[in-house]
């Protein structure tokens, strides 16, 4: 009896959710809603004084600076009466589910919170339960902010917390671009047109017989000088093009086909075919120049570093500016060729200083020779990804997974075989020694080939997501595999891992307001590399996979869509300011126009007015984190559409 009776005090027969919903400017709206176990009731909020029963009462803590309550608590549900026998009085109750909604109106201007203290008695036809009580916490961002977001339907909470969180991603960004440019810059220092420009500079600089302030002052102002121009042509190149063109070179077909042009030409020119060089008058006029002294000569002779030095570091810069720019940000070339400036100015100013170091440093010679071929077989490498993304743009299925893989295979094979001596390039290639770097380069060259090797096979290569052609663009894909238990929609199609997708938003949204289920919107595109890392990634988690496949309808929606729009179809973008003639033209004004942003991947949870469940995720590799959002979504849903 002991037992029976304390299995009965921790039994809860009503499980209580809660929501909140942003109205217009200043107005919102919080939801509380009971789910009841069979047999079991919660008595109504307009009980009158003689009827039976314990009710619910909902009480908003009072702060008349911060809020005011709009009309009265609505209580919705089917709501039952029965009279009390020998009682005096009848009971008004809910079985199965109940919802409270209570409207009210911002009065500050800064973040505050909401507590509401709910209290209730749970009965069943045998016996009630104490009355319990739950607290409930909701968070509102103030009229002045509401103000400055006026498109957003939606929750408001975590702004805050997102906006710093941005912040910190954009910080990882430079920090990251600025790296790259930087070991970029040191391995530009040893190409075969810059390596020789060191003797130059030590021999600029070699009038000093001891190192002093001011041939440290000169030194610096040399490596300042480069860091400069090399600076401004980011700045040129962000100014010229902007964010939305830098954006284009990693989704518009013809500018990776160019790309993949260009790095084809840069992989020839460094295999030997040809050399790439500007006009000699420009290096020889600014080498006049340096040679007058004074700050303008430590200009000019920097200048001259970067003239001379072009024919090698373009397709470094270009390699760079590349990934800078399809970061889709004024600031990342810029970032981008700050860091290259540093890691190439670094080595010329510590010589400026020391010019007896230049000792130390071996001569120019066969190891150049092999440093310049390796480089040409990664900037080979490189060229097979654009001419990809152009592919997968065009959904041509020209180079897909297995043909992109053969080409990487073959490719890095080949380099293995080259750092180990087992062939030669031209007549004048006679190395017979293989050196510890060489050794090392190809023996991850040689791994890294076996590494893909399965791939071809249908492997996941996970190492590689979102840089080589996704699973869905291959022949082993499996088009008759399901991970759902449920009809798989007829209007859908099998995405990552079968998960059912859709790609046009009207049919995904009827279908979900069929089986009232919320959307997970997905902003994405054919060439984003980051969404393809998430699906292969993430998406593959099974616990992942059964949301999005059980719990949410997923619409994919792809900006760089380029099949046509039918000609009544088409209209003008106010957003854009030009015409939509395209499908991924009309998915990224549709994410412009409802949801200000024009970033992939963006995913965002919403109901079937477009009004956000979550705050939107965008690259997001932590598996706990991308969980919680998505049964923060889903539970937030439900809490706002009772069924």
């Amino acid at each position: 009896m002991y037992f029976s009776s304390l299995t009965a005090q921790i039994f809860y027969p009503v499980q209580w959710t809660s929501g909140q919903k942003k109205i217009s400017n200043d107005e919102y709206e919080f939801l509380v809603k009971a789910r009841i176990e069979k047999d079991w009731h919660i008595y109504s909020t307009h009980m009158k004084t003689r009827d039976i029963g314990i009710p619910v009462s909902v009480n908003f803590r009072e702060d008349k600076t911060c809020y005011e309550k709009i009309g009265s608590l609505q209580e919705i549900g089917q709501l039952k009466q029965e009279d009390m026998n020998g009682l005096g009085g009848r009971s008004q109750f809910f079985n199965d589910k109940v919802l409270y909604k209570q409207r009210v109106r911002s009065l500050s201007s800064e973040l505050f919170e909401i507590k509401v203290l709910l209290e209730f008695q749970a009965c069943s036809s045998v016996n009630c339960l104490a009355p319990d009580k739950r607290e409930f916490t909701f968070y509102i961002n103030g009229t002045q902010k509401a103000l400055k977001e006026p498109i957003s339907n939606a929750t408001e909470r975590k702004n805050e917390t997102s906006a710093s969180e941005q912040k910190e991603q954009k910080a990882r960004l430079w920090i990251n671009i600025i790296f790259l440019g930087f070991l970029g810059g040191l391995a530009a220092v040893f190409m075969p047109c810059v390596f020789p420009m060191i003797p130059l500079t030590v021999g600029f600089f070699s009038n000093q017989s001891h190192i002093s302030s001011e041939s440290v002052k000169k030194a610096l102002l040399y490596g300042i000088s480069i860091v400069v121009i090399y600076v401004f042509l980011g700045v040129f190149m962000s100014f010229i093009f902007g964010v939305s063109a830098l954006n284009e070179l990693s989704t518009n077909p013809w500018i990776n086909l160019l790309l993949f042009a260009l790095f084809l030409l840069f992989a020839l020119s460094f295999f030997g075919l040809f050399e790439i060089t500007l006009p000699g008058s420009w290096a020889n006029a600014a080498d006049k120049k340096a040679n007058r002294g004074g700050l303008s000569g430590l200009f000019f002779m920097a200048f001259v570093l970067v003239l001379v030095s072009f024919s090698c570091t373009a397709p470094i810069i270009g390699t760079l500016l590349v990934e800078a720019a399809t970061q889709g940000s004024l600031l990342t070339p810029v970032m981008g060729m700050l860091g290259f400036s540093l890691g190439l100015s670094f080595p010329f100013v510590l010589f400026a200083i020391f010019p007896s170091g230049l000792k130390a440093l071996p001569r120019s010679g066969k190891w150049l020779q092999t440093l310049k071929i390796t480089f040409a077989f990664v900037e080979l490498a490189l060229a097979m990804k654009f001419l990809s993304n152009a592919d997968l743009v065009w959904q041509g299925h020209v180079i897909e997974r297995e043909i992109f893989l053969v080409f990487w295979i073959v490719i890095f094979l080949l380099l293995g075989l080259y750092l180990l001596g087992i062939f030669r390039l031209s007549s004048y290639d006679s190395r017979n020694l293989v050196g510890f770097p060489a050794l090392f380069i190809s023996i991850f060259s040689l791994s890294f080939s076996l590494y893909m090797l399965p791939g071809l096979f249908g492997a996941p290569l996970q190492l590689l997501s979102g840089f080589i052609p996704p699973r869905t663009y291959s022949e082993h894909y499996n088009n008759t595999a399901s991970v759902s238990s449920t009809p798989f929609p007829s209007d859908a199609q099998k995405g990552p891992h079968n998960i059912p997708v859709f790609h046009d938003y009207d049919k995904g949204r009827s279908y979900a307001m069929a089986k009232l289920k919320p959307i997970l919107l997905d902003f994405t595109g054919y060439a984003c590399a980051n969404c393809r890392k998430i699906e292969e990634r993430v998406w593959a988690d099974p616990h992942v996979k059964h949301l999005l496949s059980e719990e949410l309808v997923v619409i994919s929606l792809y900006v760089d869509d380029r099949k046509e729009l039918p000609i009544a179809e088409r209209y003008f973008s106010n957003y854009l300011n030009k015409k939509i003639s395209t499908y991924g033209q009309k998915w990224t004004d549709f994410q412009v126009k409802h949801f200000k942003a024009n970033a992939q991947p963006y995913c965002i949870i919403i109901d079937y007015e477009k009004q956000k469940m979550m705050d939107p995720i965008g690259v997001e590799y932590d598996m706990d984190k991308y969980i919680k959002w998505l049964e923060s979504g889903i539970q937030y849903f439900s809490s706002c559409n009772p069924s």
